[in-house]
């Protein structure tokens, strides 16, 4: 069931990509050109609690998309799921979130680590896939307020 669930949302963001690829969507409060995958850890065990690490997330997040980024960030994408579905494997939802990472087109998308992304395996994962796929990858900033703009981003890759 978990499987079928994770396969679901990748068809579901696959057909969404390609709806907004087909008729130059553009609507949102960032340039959807420039995406930012923000990645760190989740699980508890780096020193800060689940919470605490959504908290972090999301605080990058909000400075990306002031920094002209449209972040992507599975930690509010999925915060709390695995309290609302138990049945689904915390590999499950690494494997889900991987396929989403493999989606993201290399002149449009960079991945920004968190601090203390070497302790989650998650994020080790998504740093080495998105080497893989020659994503650029931001070392953690020193505060969110430190976050590449997206408009030096954008004219590298133009």
């Amino acid at each position: 069931m978990a499987a079928n669930l994770v396969e679901a949302r990748r068809q579901h963001l696959t057909a969404e990509v390609e709806r907004c690829r087909a008729c130059g969507d553009r609507r949102g409060l960032a340039d959807a050109s420039a995406s930012l995958r923000i990645s760190g850890p989740y699980s508890a065990g780096n020193g800060r609690t689940v919470a605490e690490n959504i908290a972090v997330a999301r605080r990058y997040a909000v400075a990306a998309a002031r920094a002209g980024w449209f972040p992507f960030t599975p930690h509010l994408n999925t915060a709390g799921f695995e309290i609302d579905c138990p049945e689904i494997s915390h590999q499950e939802w690494i494997d889900g979130d991987l396929a989403i990472l493999r989606l993201l087109p290399r002149a449009r998308a960079a991945v920004l680590l968190l601090p203390g992304w070497e302790q989650s395996k998650g994020a080790r994962l998504e740093r080495d896939w998105a080497i893989h796929l020659n994503l650029e990858i931001f070392d953690p900033p020193a505060t969110p307020e430190e976050i590449p703009p997206a408009a030096a981003f954008r004219r590298r890759y133009r």
